[in-house]
């Protein structure tokens, strides 16, 4: 298989945007986000093709366009320490999921 990262273009921006906002949930009753609310990074990569860089390429070609994010981590996921060198702050421990923010200043 082979693996091809390319910078984003606006047409992927505008497909992720669109699916970020579909994919947001909110309760019956509770006004919606406003555009203004910090953009949710979700990414995975192949447990086969872990540990060759993939992931950080991905996070920087990401964080270029938008550096300014949250994520959310099971806190056993090695992945916690990628996101602490790019700049994720844990921000909120629950049961096992820990929320992360990079300012992006």
């Amino acid at each position: 298989m082979t693996v091809t990262i390319r910078p984003m273009t606006v047409d992927d921006h505008l497909f992720l945007r669109v699916m970020q906002h579909s994919a947001l949930f909110v309760s019956e009753g509770q006004p919606p986000l406003p555009e203004s609310t910090v953009d949710e990074l979700g990414i995975a990569v192949l447990e086969e093709r872990r540990g060759r860089g993939i992931g950080t390429r991905l996070l920087d070609e990401l964080l270029a366009i938008s550096p300014r994010v949250s994520l959310s981590v099971d806190d056993r996921n090695p992945a916690i320490g990628l996101y602490e060198r790019v700049g994720f702050e844990v921000v909120r421990r629950d049961a096992h999921s820990v929320t992360m923010l990079r300012s992006g200043d």
